[in-house]
């Protein structure tokens, strides 16, 4: 699902796309939360 999701028009709607694609505010907040939690928190 999110392979196909972020190859399609509709990546915005996915997290992993979005983070890499996030120009709206939107898009940015929902990437920086995996990001942090899977990047920062996790290797700490």
């Amino acid at each position: 699902m999110l392979d196909g999701g972020r190859l399609t028009p509709s990546t915005r709607t996915t997290p992993p796309a979005v983070r890499e694609t996030a120009p709206t505010t939107g898009g940015r907040w929902v990437a920086y939360v995996p990001i942090e939690g899977d990047g920062s928190a996790d290797p700490g």
